[in-house]
């Protein structure tokens, strides 16, 4: 199933005019999509040869008509709306496969001249590293470039790095292990102060409870004097 997913992924990308990667991809209303520099110059050789406002899609052969008021074929092919979709699929392959392209068209980067300490491709060597006394595969390279004492005082440097780096992290763990004690301890001193405070307000709850009581206890007894006395009077 992926792989059928795939290559319609690489049919869709792909210009059904030039036969490459789409470049600038714009589609026309019937949905099928061109690089914009093939549709201009499909959309001219058209005009060119048929004098007409119109053209057929190069896939379905669907007419669509060209707006009056567009007279240039460069004008229409930029006028047309930008697949996004494609765009973005063909920014997703670049990241999923990034093989390194030549500028000669369809060749890779295979090769490297240590004279200019440049890669190339094999049109590249036969052009413009002819005389180039030391032309090596990628591979090769890549595994004699790894012996050289460049190489070699980078990966020290590297080693230094990540033993710094580790320093680092070991140092901050532990201040990180200080700070988390620091505030279990004030942490605890806070909730023994609290308890120290709650305890004394208690304390002194219960004194003013006392001495309210007595004082009540007071007061209603002299008023409950007075009546038994008023009593005894109202009596005779």
């Amino acid at each position: 199933m992926a792989t059928s997913i795939d290559s319609h992924v690489v049919d869709i990308t792909t210009c059904a005019i030039c036969l490459e990667k789409l470049n600038t991809p714009k589609y026309l209303p019937c949905l099928h999509t061109f690089c914009e520099s093939c549709l201009r110059t499909y959309i001219t050789a058209i005009f060119e040869k048929e004098n007409k406002q119109s053209i057929e899609c190069p896939v379905c052969r669907t007419e669509v008509i060209v707006p009056k008021e567009i007279n240039a074929s460069e004008e229409w092919a930029k006028l047309l709306p930008l697949n996004f979709l494609i765009v973005g699929l063909l920014e997703k392959e670049k990241v999923e496969n990034p093989q390194k392209q030549c500028m000669h068209k369809g060749e890779e980067l295979k090769l490297f001249c240590a004279d200019h300490q440049t890669p190339c491709c094999s049109m590249c060597v036969s052009i413009n590293h002819r005389r180039c006394e030391k032309v090596l595969s990628i591979e090769n390279a890549a595994i004699e470039y790894a012996t050289t004492d460049k190489v070699k005082d980078l990966k020290t440097h590297l080693g230094n790095v990540d033993s710094d780096v580790k320093a680092i992290i070991k140092d901050r763990a532990s201040a990180k292990e200080n700070i988390e004690k620091e505030y279990e301890q004030k942490k605890k001193y806070l909730q023994i102060i609290f308890c120290d405070l709650v305890a004394k307000i208690n304390e002194i709850k219960i004194r003013r409870e006392a001495e309210l009581l007595k004082t009540y206890n007071e007061a209603k007894e002299t008023i409950d004097t007075s009546i038994i006395i008023f009593q005894n009077k109202q009596k005779i």
